[in-house]
């Protein structure tokens, strides 16, 4: 009897052995490595990441500085308006405000120093006048820069209104009216953009309509000049708040016809 069960031990054991021999040799097999690329093919490969990427990077950047302006367009516009309605608590209705002609600085600064900065935190004061290399409203805007850093160039005159350019990213480029600037004024009696009426459309907007006397659009400037004079994007702060601070597709992004943007 004990020989019997030596002997199931013994081959038992070679049993196993052959199995565990024989799992070894059939992963060796399946484990053997692939042939690695090539160096053509790594340079195809290379070649086509570089022409999709190429393709794809001016429209993935327009879109981030796209979204990144309208929000803070949407964040100047919100605190400045905020800004204004304290003042109301204090100094009522602002039809009602000591309104200068606009044309003596020392009187337009006295204006923004009453009714604005006591009302917006964070905000200073920059020289009087223009600053070189970005847009005012006129050489007696008064001039002062967010804590973020967003410029606002504001005047005031005897209509009873508050004009003031916003300079979104401050001292840097490209300073054009409806990319990084945009233009607010109090003429409704509430902060609006500049040109504002009720019953404004997009399509009036896009192409063109009369207000006070003057034409307002939002189209892409066909030169440096005509974008000086804001003559083609006048109303392309309105068109940002219908669109519901959003850029859309249609909205002239670029500011000339080669532009940059």
């Amino acid at each position: 009897m004990k020989n019997i069960r030596e002997f199931f031990k013994v081959g038992f054991e070679k049993s196993r052995l052959h199995n565990k021999c024989a799992i070894v040799n059939n992963t060796s097999h399946f484990s053997l490595k692939r042939p690695a690329f090539t160096l053509a093919e790594v340079l195809i490969t290379l070649g086509i990441i570089g022409v999709v990427a190429a393709m794809t990077m001016p429209s993935l950047v327009a879109n981030y500085e796209k979204k990144r302006t309208a929000t803070a367009v949407k964040k100047a516009y919100s605190e400045l308006s905020q800004a204004l309605k304290l003042a109301e608590v204090d100094y009522g209705d602002m039809e009602y405000w000591d309104y200068p002609d606009g044309f003596d600085i020392e009187e337009n600064k006295a204006f923004v120093n009453r009714y604005i900065t006591p009302y917006y935190k964070g905000v200073t004061m920059l020289q009087d006048g223009s600053v070189p290399g970005w847009t005012t409203i006129s050489p007696t805007g008064i001039n002062f820069i967010s804590s973020n850093g967003a410029i606002f160039s504001g005047k005031p005159n005897n209509s009873k209104a508050f004009f003031v350019l916003v300079d979104i990213n401050g001292f840097k480029r490209p300073n054009k009216m409806g990319t990084d600037i945009f233009y607010f004024a109090t003429s409704t009696g509430k902060l609006m953009p500049d040109g504002w009426e009720d019953g404004l459309t997009r399509e009036m907007i896009l192409n063109g309509y009369s207000h006070n006397g003057h034409t307002y659009t939002c189209k892409t400037a066909k030169s440096e000049s005509d974008d000086a004079t804001m003559l083609a994007r006048h109303a392309c702060t309105s068109l940002l708040m219908i669109d519901g601070w959003e850029f859309k597709k249609d909205y002239p992004w670029k500011y000339t016809s080669s532009g940059a943007y």
